[in-house]
């Protein structure tokens, strides 16, 4: 596996022989990835020579997007050594950085999860969420939150706005820069989660995403907006989250630039993607997302299964097991990074699992 840099002029095109996938079941999509990046901007985006099809532009529209259960998924909180869903974890982040907001709106707020985890911290706010999707909005309704179905059509302003693993998958940040400033006020605070590609390069393969971000580009997207600061939160290793207070703009450098580490990061899959292809055993594939797609496409058997402390019953068109039930005669293969030894530590003292491949 490879790929090639055009860089004859700008915008720079990467092309890759990568494979693509949907980010609601996993599923392959047709085609390969390739990125571009315009002058003068560290903002990653996929090339397309065609537009998006009509599948993957109106699948957030959709009842079967409505009831996908991701936002259930959970993650390992080595401070509390409990596991706990992204909502959760984003809600404390939160608030030990903001003081009480009087109004909060959660921009894809989903069935609302996130915005009633802040309700905990901020019980007197007022709580408003936009989301595209119509059936959300019973959920929503009975949390007492009040429904949006676009930013144009909300005529208030927040002291707190939010917006999870959302930015990614809007075709336009300029718009986006516009509708946020519409409905900030003076004391203002934005917090954006998204995925970094730098920790986690697999994130680059969700081909019904319009933009990739790391450090650099995010901080290049929210310096208009304020005063960006980033966080990293333990649980959450391979995101980013921004908080930025409503301020004077700024244009902070990043040592992280977005041209290097998208070469970084492709150069890591095609690393990766070359060790699977010398397996030759069967193997079970921990986790149930982009890794464990992007293994399962590459290994030349595919998957004998997925191991994950989930509630899928099955991935991918495999069978699912929770590790407390792993008992198959076979190894368990990791493609976390830097992270494969600590998850190899936790799983075999918690599930007293021994037979793993790191890649």
């Amino acid at each position: 596996m490879s790929f090639t840099i055009e860089a004859k002029e700008k915008p720079f095109i990467r092309h890759t022989n990568l494979p693509r996938f949907r980010h609601l079941d996993f599923a392959t999509l047709p085609g390969e990835m390739a990125f571009r990046q315009d002058p003068d901007s560290q903002i990653i985006r996929q090339h397309r020579d065609t537009p998006m099809s009509v599948d993957e532009e109106t699948q957030f529209h959709s009842k079967e997007y409505a009831t996908a259960t991701m936002e259930e998924q959970l993650f390992f909180d080595p401070s509390t050594n409990q596991r706990r869903t992204r909502a959760q974890l984003l809600a404390a982040a939160i608030s030990k950085n903001i003081s009480a907001p009087r109004r909060i709106l959660d921009i894809g707020c989903s069935h609302g999860t996130l915005l009633i985890e802040l309700s905990k911290y901020f019980p007197s706010a007022e709580l408003h969420g936009m989301d595209v999707n119509p059936d959300f909005q019973p959920a929503l309704s009975r949390a007492s939150i009040t429904f949006h179905d676009s930013l144009d059509g909300v005529n208030s302003t927040f002291d707190l706005i939010t917006s999870s693993h959302t930015l990614m998958y809007l075709s336009s940040l300029t718009e986006l820069a516009r509708q946020l400033n519409a409905v900030m006020c003076p004391e203002s605070v934005i917090v954006l989660a998204v995925p970094d590609y730098a920790v986690n390069p697999s994130q680059l393969l969700l081909g019904d995403q319009h933009y990739y971000f790391n450090e650099a580009s995010l901080l290049e997207f929210c310096g208009p907006l304020g005063e960006p600061k980033i966080l990293r939160l333990e649980a959450l290793p391979h995101e980013l989250v921004c908080v930025v207070r409503r301020g004077n703009a700024t244009y902070p450098n990043s040592k992280d630039p977005a041209e290097k580490t998208l070469e970084l990061a492709l150069k890591e899959l095609t690393r990766v993607s070359d060790i699977i292809r010398g397996i030759d055993e069967q193997v079970a594939v921990l986790g149930t997302s982009t890794v464990a797609a992007f293994v399962d496409e590459v290994f030349p058997a595919g998957a004998a299964m997925f191991v994950d402390e989930s509630v899928l019953k099955s991935f991918r068109g495999r069978p699912v097991e929770h590790p407390k039930m792993f008992q198959k005669d076979m190894p368990i293969l990791l493609a976390y990074g830097a992270r494969n030894k600590g998850i190899r530590e936790r799983f075999r003292k918690r599930y007293q699992i021994d037979r793993f491949l790191l890649m």
